[in-house]
């Protein structure tokens, strides 16, 4: 055993309480005093308390306005504090923990705290949630190593390489057969039309809208950047 490590009485009084927290915070009727709130974002608490903090987060924000007392809006004031405190990977887990209860709130804090994970996106395209991924791919990182590229570049290849949900099939009518194009949510369309034509819709084969096709250009030429300035160091 090395008798170099040592522990803190600091420490192992922080690690004590942040896990008589995750065991509180699992009950839904439990939120962070105030009080709690400042010891945990001065220890810069990660690890699973984070999806914890996050949902009682959500749950202030989603409690109508008249509804809301103190301890919701500590959450909503002091969580964006939290996840300025901890680091990324803890930030990232918190976050991508929940991308659907306020797709848009996820976003948000996404795009504030540089929050981009291949790895999280990745698990959103396998899922099927293709608006929130594209979405996501936008948002940068606090900072890049060469390390990212590979699996940015899987990112990029498995949007490239969607699965198609649409169809292209023969239509026959007493006007007159011929091909058509027929997008995932089932409306006809010229066989030359990449994307639907129908109003609110517009997605191509796979599901993707126009502007959603251009982020993901947009993406590529992110990696392209990146893979020039790494180049340009060695």
């Amino acid at each position: 055993m090395d008798q170099s490590v040592r522990v803190t009485s600091e420490a192992l009084q922080a690690e004590l309480l942040r896990r008589k927290y995750i065991e509180l915070l699992d009950n839904p009727d439990v939120f962070p005093s105030m009080k709690n709130w400042e010891y945990i974002i001065k220890n810069a608490m990660g690890g699973d308390i984070g999806p914890l903090l996050y949902h009682k987060y959500l749950v202030a924000l989603l409690t109508p306005t008249v509804d809301r007392v103190d301890s919701h809006l500590a959450a909503i004031r002091e969580f964006p504090r939290y996840l300025s405190a901890i680091g990324y990977d803890d930030a990232v887990n918190t976050i991508y923990s929940d991308m659907h209860t306020i797709p848009e709130e996820s976003l948000k804090l996404a795009k504030r705290f540089n929050l981009f994970s291949s790895r999280g996106i990745l698990r959103l395209v396998e899922d099927g949630d293709l608006s929130i991924a594209v979405e996501l791919m936008s948002v940068l990182k606090p900072d890049y190593v060469q390390s990212d590229l590979p699996e940015m570049k899987l990112l990029l290849h498995n949007m490239r390489t969607l699965p198609h949900i649409g169809s292209i099939e023969m239509s026959k009518s007493m006007f007159g057969g011929g091909l058509r194009y027929i997008c995932p949510a089932g409306h006809v369309n010229n066989a030359e039309d990449v994307f639907c034509r129908c109003d609110g819709c517009g997605m191509n084969i796979c599901g993707l809208t126009r502007s959603e096709c251009d982020g993901i250009d947009a993406f590529e030429n992110v990696i392209d950047v990146l893979s020039d300035m790494f180049a340009e160091q060695q």
